[in-house]
């Protein structure tokens, strides 16, 4: 199967590139409850699970990403296995006294988790900073006739895992809470809780000086890493509060709520495992890289000096080049001491001042019964989080206006630490802010019954990332300020609605309808104009002045499901039932802009003129009609699904 969370329709990734995902999880509970009288019960709990996660690769091959023509070879990280485990010890007291009814408890969590997962294990040829097709089916093709060499263009990139991919790292969790529920009148209630977490991350095995030595430097970026250690959160204090009130005694027809409170979330442990194994000998993941250098040998040129002609190799059979050939050749590039084994290595930590994201978040709603079983109502949320997760390469120098350049983008020149290619610095720097309307209409009867939504939403951030295992998404890493705007996650408009009714002769029909509006999107400029490794910069439309991410909306998607069950009584406790369910009935294309069609063009040129626009940025549809298929389809086409089923 595909990796990833969907398999969509278009691709341009060969077979070679895709792979098989097995899971396997136990879990098990164990309950005891204690009634020491009719007011004070206790709930103890005991839970235990374990998972194996084998991903499985198609082919073991260097992967080579030619851009927007495609991709062939093994997957970047795959073959993988993961494994975790979680034992939860939770214990909760519950009082009922006069209108006061209290909780108190306490929640441990103790989690394990062990890895193969290594980047580039095969290696991996790639062209950055240019999508420019004829360029790179050139580089492609070429064999050394008439002194043109293949990847012999300042743009190809070679990378090549130089550790042992193992990883195992433990994180416990704390907590402990006290809440009361408080029935201060008929028409009043009340809520109070406090809530204390604490956090205690994994240690650091780091034993290889000469890195750290490296990667300890105050950078430009005005921060100092620590990477020896991850700091723990143990400050994690959240006070919540909540009301329900009703205006009216006699009837209780409206009912007012509202809730506040803050909240810390958990870091994912994904994001600990470079950090804990990047540090030692040997170490778990690090990729050595070189390559789009300003100044250096291409890698053609290199590993040519370093022994290997990759000239002599069909595109479909490059060679597995080894770490020690790798460190050879980009250290020929770079023209320093080809015994330095670690050369060029890109690693990641934790930042020294770390911390879990916290969230602040307030809500407040009415709901009215308009007639019997029919109810509507209004609800309001505001949500404020700060700490949020960004990954951030600190191995940037200052970045300079180039006096020619009359587009004023920064530039970078260089690496302050030339002996580490990126330093990935995991920060708790981004916020994020989500304040949304929900309308609600709900009917409720014996026989018909459904339910309508609407939400309108605003969802701001500067950097929308979870838990990437790596990568950077902002334009410029000495000015974040473009990078607030609307997130990826933002709906603006969306609509659920939902219906069952049974029918004559034991028939019930149901459906659901979905609909929302466009998700933003980034447009790029198409290549790395502003020399920092990454294909994220954004166009200039004047002087100075990048476009704000996510300036652009996508198309808006949706979907009707429909299902159509029938029981069949057999004697007294048994029955079939047989059922029909169609997905996205009326076969709605959800055909969304992706790929290659987000890249605007750079807008200003660097010697002051606009560029036009890339003539495939949000192209819906080729000349003859038919979809685009750099875009992506959404979904699925119709389908149809039938049951059977035997109660007994």
């Amino acid at each position: 199967v595909s990796v990833g969370g969907a398999i969509n329709p278009f691709t341009n990734g060969a077979v070679s590139n895709e792979g098989s995902e097995q899971n396997r999880i136990h879990n098990g509970t164990l309950q005891y409850t204690k009634i020491f009288s009719p007011s004070v019960v206790n709930d103890l709990r005991f839970t235990g699970s374990a998972e194996v996660r084998p991903r499985l690769a198609n082919s073991q091959q260097p992967l080579l990403t030619a851009g927007p023509i495609g991709l062939v070879g093994t997957r970047s990280f795959l073959p993988t296995t993961q494994s975790d485990k979680r034992w939860q010890i939770s214990d909760g007291l519950s009082w009922t006294r006069g209108k006061h009814a209290f909780k108190f408890g306490a929640d441990l969590n103790f989690l394990s988790a062990s890895q193969f997962f290594a980047f580039n294990q095969f290696g991996a040829f790639a062209f950055a900073g240019t999508s420019d097709v004829n360029l790179i089916l050139r580089s492609l093709s070429a064999n050394g006739t008439g002194g043109v060499n293949r990847f012999d263009i300042p743009q190809a990139t070679y990378n090549r895992q130089l550790g042992n991919g193992l990883a195992a790292f433990d994180v416990s969790q704390i907590a402990f809470f006290a809440q009361d529920s408080w029935k201060v009148s008929p028409r009043l209630s009340l809520d109070f809780g406090l809530r204390w977490e604490g956090q205690f991350n994994p240690q650091v095995t780091a034993n290889n000086e000469p890195v750290i030595a490296r990667a300890s430097a105050l950078f430009p970026i005005g921060s100092v890493t620590n990477v020896r250690s991850i700091p723990n959160a143990t400050n994690q204090i959240m006070p919540r509060f909540g009301f329900a009130y009703t205006p009216i005694t006699n009837s209780r027809k409206l009912v007012l709520r509202g809730f506040t409170g803050i909240f810390y979330g958990a870091t994912p442990m994904l994001s600990f495992a470079g950090p804990v194994n990047n540090f030692r000998t040997p170490p778990g993941d690090v990729s050595l890289g070189f390559g789009n250098i300003p100044g250096q040998l291409t890698i053609y040129q290199a590993f040519l000096r370093a022994g290997v002609d990759l000239n002599r190799f069909p595109i479909d059979q490059l060679p597995n080049i080894s770490p020690e050939v790798t460190a050879r050749a980009a250290a020929i590039a770079a023209n320093v001491d080809a015994r330095d084994p670690f050369f060029g290595a890109s690693y990641t930590a934790m930042a020294a001042d770390f911390r879990n994201p916290r969230a602040y978040q307030a809500g407040l709603g009415v709901e009215s019964e308009v007639f019997s079983g029919f109810t509507t109502g209004v609800q309001f949320h505001y949500v404020n989080t700060v700490n949020l997760l960004r990954n951030r390469n600190y191995n940037l120098p200052i970045p300079i206006i180039r006096p020619t350049d009359a587009s004023q983008r920064p530039f970078f020149q260089g690496r302050p630490t030339t002996a580490i290619n990126q330093l990935t610095i995991r920060e708790s720097s981004s916020r994020a802010m989500y304040r949304a309307a929900t309308l609600s209409a709900q009917y409720r009867k014996k026989k018909f019954q459904f339910q309508a939504f609407y939400t309108i939403s605003e969802n701001f951030s500067n950097d929308d990332n979870e838990r990437d295992a790596g990568g950077f998404v902002y334009e410029n890493s000495f000015n974040l300020i473009p990078e607030y705007n609307y997130s990826n996650l933002d709906i603006r408009s969306q609509f659920t609605t939902n219906g069952t009714y049974q029918l004559p002769w034991g028939f019930e029909v149901s459906g659901i309808f979905r609909a929302r509006s466009g998700l933003p999107f980034n447009a790029i400029a198409g290549s790395d104009l502003n020399g920092d490794g990454n294909n994220n910069d954004r166009p200039y439309l004047t002087p100075g002045a990048p476009m704000l991410r996510n300036s652009f909306r996508n198309r808006g998607i949706s979907q009707m499901d429909f299902r159509l069950m029938k029981n069949f009584k057999l004697g007294e406790s048994m029955r079939v039932q047989l059922s029909c369910e169609v997905f996205n009935v009326f076969n709605t294309d959800n055909v969304i802009f992706a790929g290659v069609n987000n890249i605007f063009g750079p807008g200003v040129l660097a010697n002051g003129t606009l560029a036009p626009r890339d003539p495939r940025f949000m192209q819906l549809r080729n000349a003859d009609g038919t979809y685009n298929r750099n875009n992506q389809q959404v979904g699925n086409p119709t389908q149809a699904q039938f049951g059977a089923r035997f109660f007994f």
